[in-house]
Parts: structure tokens; C-alpha cells; sequence
């Protein structure tokens, strides 16, 4: 029997190659620059080793016993075309089946060589800081140049081909800091790769960068149709001396990607859990809606050790509360199900997935407030399960519900009104632990209730806080241009940009941090009011070459 399936998995895989069709995805890589340590994968799902074990290590320390909160996460997403058709693609643990593939899109949606982007790039900030010192001290780079460096996805990179055989397509692909502002990634120019395009002077300590679609082939896992989309994937973490909220979370980025010829109108962007906190048999979860917070945390003060689970380990006593963030979209519904056959059990079908990115349950039943949310006779409907902190006796929380043994996989959504065809939404994240050893189970739900907006705050502050800073000098172009030429005036500023020079200007690049071209211009005098707030860079064509400079939209 066994080969007889082997040679049915075979004949499948040759005829899935010949109809250019991807495989399932199999890169691996752990993302480890703090107390977390974490593995991802590369078709939508995180936190898990592909098999049985949870991944989610926190707090992290080599040689000592390594407990999960978290068994495995994923991204969910939804929408109907102009047809009337749903469009659905959600991973969960692919034991049911696959609905993204390595690789991004061509413009025509196609997926571009899914085997050779079934990879996770991965660069340390010393490498980078490295490279700095390096280019600022001449502005040359003088010393050998790391080879996660040389292999860095981004756009036009020559090294990439070179020594690891992939050819990268002309697009935009991993975010890098561009020294030149010529679209084209090269280490020894000074370029150099970055987490955040918001932020490209902050150096995370660890970086790891992904690329998948949901065109590679049939959606085995939601038997939906495609949306088109390419997603890439950033994960990133921070060290801070005397910082356990920051060395204890860990950030996430998806560029969501509309290869589609159709706008995408109301599209769900979900991350689904499977928080399992240490021992799973006795996990709650929760919504912070006003903090975009979905969390778990445990139903007693003991997370049992050891765990009846076979090979897990629990927190022991006082356990902590793991929590994810949505740092730059508003959380618009969140929802949970259960493993089972019954009426909050798992989704079967592509309605039944796209119902709970809606905060309904699998069969279209509402969410209702109180009890574990279904019931068919309330006229309450609401959008967000268990909203309140278990610690008021008055509010909807499983605790207050008195609830048990569900082992829940909970989403929490946002939606995005419209994607155009060819453009891009961002969905930043923080996977973050609360624990005070002194502190119950619902007192650590009361410190994440303290500890989110300070979180929040690193975010919107470019990843500063009082005790450390991640953000580097962003180095300076070496060149004998005199940019004195010309000047920009008012600098910052939210309107009008006003160039002051005496030579002829044949045109005026705008160019975001990612080295991505904003805006272009012919006149002296442009507005900029349309653009986010952030710094910019001009690169000004006359026709004795072309001179730089850079703005601040505020």
C-alpha cells in the first residue's frame, strides 16, 4: 500500500510541474533576536514545526526547558468579486490541505518560480550595523561583505543569481534601504536590508524575509477560489537591555499585494490562532477591541506541570498571558472555534471560513454576547467574543461565563475597504508576553491591559522608548554632486515643496525610504499633501546630471 501511494504522490507532484502548478511550500526558519523564539514558514501559517510541536518559545534561553504559548498561527483572507463570486484563502495547520505558495506574482497573477522562492531570508542586525561602520567610515566598503547580505531579495539584486541561483524578477520584493536611490539593491553601495519602509534607520536584531501567493494552485485547504494576491512576510525582533515587554515580543509585517485585474472591495485580512499557553487543556482567550487585541490566557493559577498532554509543558504558577496587536489597522471583528463536529466547531467549507472573518459562526449563525456566544434565540449580536477583562464580574468573558475544555482557535480581523488592482496594504503586528512572577493569572490580564499602549507607543515612536534605541545614522551619499545647488524649502513640510537653483530641471523623482518612487514632477514647485507623513528623498535631473536631497512631510 505504502507504494502505492508513493507512486501516486509522485505521478501528482510530476503533474502538478507540468502544468507549472506549485507544491506545497517546506522553508523553515526560526526567528531568534531576543527572549522569543520563534519558527515560520513560508504558506501563510507561523508558529508551528509542520508536524505536532508548537514553536512559540517565550521567554527563550538556550539549554533550559523551551515552553510555547502559542501552537500555530496564519493568515486569513476574504472577499467577493465584482461577480458575486467569494475569493478565500486561509491556512491553517495543511493537514487538511494548502492555500498559499511560495513566490510573488507576475502581472498577470501567475506565480514566478515557486521552488526557488520556497526559501526564508535571514539577516542579523550586527551584519548590518557592520556594513554601516563599514560604508561610513570612507564611504566605501572595505572589509567582506556577510553573505545574508549578498543574498538579500531585494529588487535587482545581481549577487542573488550569482551564488544562489535565483533569478529575481524585475519587482519590488524584500524592503531595503536604497543609498543611491537607483531602485537597485547592492550591498556595496551602502544598501542595506530593514524591517520597517516607515523606519529605515532602525536596525532590528533579527530579520526574516518571505514571499507567498494564493495563485500557485487549487486552494486545498478552503476549496475557494484564488483572490490573487502576492503577501510578503517581515518578521523582526528588537533586544533591549532591561526591557522584558520588548525582548519578550516580537513584530510582524504582511504587504498584501493585489495582483488581481479587480479592485478588492471589503477585503478581511485575518490572523488566525491557535494560542495554546503552555499546557493547553485549560486556555482562555479574549478581545481588547479599543487596544486591537486579541489574547489567551489561562483559566486558573496553575498551568499545569506537567501537562496531561504528552510532551507539553506548562507555565507552573502565576502564568503569563500572550497577546497580538494590530499596530496599524483597527480590529473590526474577532471570533473563535472549537475542534469539533458541533454548531462553534471547525470550518468545512469556504463560506463556513469566510463567515468567521465576518464574526459569525461557521453555519451564519451571529455571535451573540454571553454564554460561549451561540445562541440561536438572542437578538444581541456582536462583533467581538469575550470583549471584557476577566477580572469584572459584570462583563462577557469566559471566566464570567464559566466556561471550559474548548481549546479554541480564535481570528482577529480588519478590513480594508478597498484594495486597488495593483497596489499594496500593510498589516503590522506584535506578538507580545505579559508576566508578572508575583502576579495571578488575571492580575497578568491586568498588566497587558497596561503594558498594549506602551507597546503601541514603541510602534508609532519608530521603535524608541526610554531605555534603548534600535535607530542608526542613515548614511549619506559619497559623491563630489554639489547638492548646495539646490535648496528645499519649507523643510518639513505638509504642502507645497519649493526647489531653489539655478540650474535647468529635466525632472523630480519622490522616493519613499524603500527606494520606491512616490511621485515624479518637472516644476520647482509641487504638492505634497497627499503623501503620508515621513521623510522623503528627491533625486532632481538637470542636465548636468542629477543632484539629491530629502524632505519631511508632516
Amino acid at each position: 500500500m505504502n507504494q502505492i501511494l508513493s507512486l501516486v504522490s509522485i505521478l501528482l507532484l510530476t503533474y502538478c510541474q507540468l502544468l507549472g502548478q506549485c507544491t506545497a511550500p517546506q522553508a523553515k526558519e526560526f526567528l531568534h533576536g531576543n527572549d522569543v523564539r520563534a519558527t515560520f514558514r513560508n504558506a501563510g501559517d507561523m508558529f508551528w514545526d509542520g508536524v505536532s510541536e508548537a514553536q512559540y518559545y517565550v521567554p527563550y534561553s538556550q539549554g533550559q526547558p523551551s515552553i510555547s504559548s502559542i501552537f500555530a498561527g496564519g493568515l486569513w483572507l476574504g472577499t467577493y468579486d465584482q461577480g458575486g463570486n467569494l475569493l478565500i484563502a486561509a491556512q491553517t495547520y495543511r493537514t487538511v490541505g494548502t492555500d498559499y505558495w511560495s513566490g510573488p506574482l507576475d502581472t498577470t497573477a501567475q506565480a514566478i518560480d515557486c521552488s526557488g522562492f520556497d526559501k526564508i531570508w535571514q539577516v542579523k542586525g550586527t551584519v548590518v550595523t557592520a556594513l554601516l561602520a563599514d560604508y561610513n567610515d570612507n564611504g566605501v566598503i572595505d572589509n567582506p561583505i556577510d553573505t545574508s547580505l549578498l543574498l538579500w531579495p531585494g529588487r535587482g539584486n545581481a549577487y542573488s543569481f550569482a551564488i544562489n541561483g535565483l533569478q529575481l524578477p524585475d519587482q519590488d520584493l524584500a524592503p531595503f534601504f536604497d543609498q543611491n536611490f537607483d531602485g537597485i539593491y547592492n550591498p556595496y553601495q551602502g544598501d542595506y536590508p530593514i524591517a520597517d519602509p516607515n523606519h529605515s534607520d532602525v536596525i532590528a536584531d533579527d530579520l526574516l524575509w518571505m514571499v507567498f501567493n494564493d495563485n500557485g494552485n487549487y486552494h486545498s485547504q478552503t476549496n475557494g477560489l484564488s483572490i490573487k494576491v502576492e503577501v510578503q512576510l517581515t518578521a523582526y525582533a528588537f533586544y533591549c537591555t532591561g526591557d522584558d515587554l520588548i525582548n519578550q515580543s516580537i513584530f510582524t509585517r504582511h504587504k498584501i499585494i493585489n495582483k488581481n485585474s479587480e479592485n478588492l472591495h471589503n477585503l478581511k485580512v485575518g490572523l488566525w490562532t491557535d494560542f495554546d499557553l503552555g499546557c493547553l487543556n485549560d486556555d482562555y482567550i479574549g478581545t481588547i477591541p479599543n487596544l486591537n487585541t486579541v489574547y489567551a490566557y489561562n483559566q486558573d493559577n496553575n498551568d499545569d506541570i506537567p501537562c496531561s498532554s504528552a510532551g507539553v509543558d506548562g507555565y507552573g504558577i502565576n502564568p503569563p498571558v500572550q497577546a497580538i496587536t494590530l499596530l496599524n489597522q483597527g480590529l473590526t471583528s474577532s471570533s473563535y472555534y472549537v475542534h469539533s463536529a458541533s454548531n462553534i466547531g471547525d470550518p468545512s467549507s469556504s463560506i463556513s471560513y469566510y463567515r468567521l472573518l465576518n464574526g459569525y459562526w461557521p453555519n451564519g449563525t451571529p455571535l451573540t454576547y454571553g454564554g460561549d456566544g451561540y445562541n440561536t434565540s438572542s437578538s444581541n449580536a456582536t462583533s467581538f467574543v469575550f470583549p471584557d477583562n476577566p477580572n469584572s464580574s459584570t462583563g462577557w468573558s469566559m471566566v464570567s461565563a464559566a466556561l471550559t475544555g474548548l481549546d479554541q482557535r480564535v481570528i482577529g480581523v480588519t478590513t480594508i475597504d478597498t484594495l486597488v488592482s495593483n497596489t499594496s496594504v500593510d498589516l503590522f503586528a506584535a506578538y507580545s508576553y505579559h508576566r508578572d512572577l508575583d502576579s495571578n493569572h488575571l492580575q497578568n490580564v491586568n498588566l497587558m491591559y497596561q503594558q498594549i499602549p506602551i507597546l503601541q507607543s514603541f510602534y508609532d515612536n519608530g521603535y524608541e522608548n526610554s531605555l534603548c534605541s534600535h535607530t542608526v545614522s542613515v548614511p549619506q551619499i559619497n559623491s563630489t554632486r554639489e547638492t548646495n545647488l539646490i535648496a528645499v524649502h519649507p523643510n518639513p513640510s505638509n504642502d507645497i515643496i519649493n526647489l531653489k537653483t539655478n540650474e535647468v530641471i529635466n525632472e523630480i523623482s519622490v522616493i519613499s525610504p524603500n527606494g520606491t518612487t512616490v511621485m515624479t514632477s518637472k516644476r520647482t514647485s509641487f504638492s505634497v499633501q497627499e503623501l503620508p507623513i515621513g521623510l522623503y528623498f528627491l533625486k532632481i535631473y538637470t542636465e548636468k546630471g542629477f543632484f539629491t536631497g530629502s524632505f519631511m512631510k508632516k
